[in-house]
Formats: structure tokens, C-alpha cells, sequence
């Protein structure tokens, strides 16, 4: 049975965890399109697999360039080496024009490891922060 590639999914934790459900049913050749889709550049990637509102398509759109390659790649290296990502949303909301999302991962800016440790992971955290004074 051949998979929906058009599918999409909710951008909020619950739907991040739907999309890694179906990763995991890709077939090998699937999951690198995916990647590569991953690859074509976040804010393509985010709109063609992610509901998302005009402001978190217009924030993903103007993120600098070398952010953007960044985590691009990070999500690619995800989907090819098959760790789950996951989307963390603050509690409580400090200011919603002042997003930024930081990655966390436990791989070095090397060369990927030839596998995939059990509990690696790739998890995208937005954090909102109020103006300094």
C-alpha cells in the first residue's frame, strides 16, 4: 500500500507526534523524499507538510538564511536516520511577535554517525521571550 505524500499535519506537539507515526510507515525511498523535500528549504517544507497560519509561514519564511540551512538539514538528518521530532510550545505566552526556535541535538557538526543510537534525537524547542530592558 502505497503512502499519501500530500498528507498534512497540525503544527502543534500532537501533530509533530502524528508526523513521526507517519514517517515511520515510509518505505527507505519515501523517507529519503522526505528529506530531500526537508532539504528543498524550511519554509516549503513546514507549508507542504504542516497546517500552519500566515504568521508562522511568513516567520519561517524570514529566518536568516544560515538558520533556515541549519535547520533544514537538521530535519532531513532526522528523517533519514529515522529520530522523532518533536515541537515544544511555552506554558504560558511572554509575547507572540518574539519567536525563535533553537535545536538541540546530540550530534556534532561533523559528519553523521552511520547509525542511530537508541534514544538519539532531534527536537526543535520555540521559546517566546519578552524585550529586554
Amino acid at each position: 500500500m502505497e503512502k499519501d505524500l500530500t498528507v498534512q499535519f497540525d503544527f502543534t506537539p500532537a501533530g509533530v507526534v502524528q508526523y513521526n507515526a507517519w514517517l515511520s510507515g515510509l518505505s527507505e525511498h519515501d523517507r529519503q523524499a522526505e528529506a530531500m523535500l526537508a532539504i528543498s528549504g524550511l519554509g516549503e517544507f513546514l507549508e507542504t507538510r504542516f497546517v500552519l497560519t500566515e504568521e508562522q509561514l511568513e516567520y519561517a519564511e524570514n529566518l536568516e538564511e544560515g538558520i533556515a540551512y541549519l535547520w533544514a538539514r537538521q530535519i532531513a538528518y532526522a528523517i533519514d536516520y529515522q529520530l522523532p521530532l518533536e515541537l515544544v510550545k511555552p506554558e504560558q505566552s511572554i509575547r507572540a511577535s518574539t519567536k525563535y526556535i533553537r535545536s538541540e541535538s546530540n550530534t556534532s557538526a561533523g559528519e553523521p554517525a552511520p547509525t542511530a543510537r537508541t534514544g538519539d534525537f532531534l527536537r526543535f524547542v520555540i521559546t517566546e521571550h519578552g524585550d529586554s530592558a
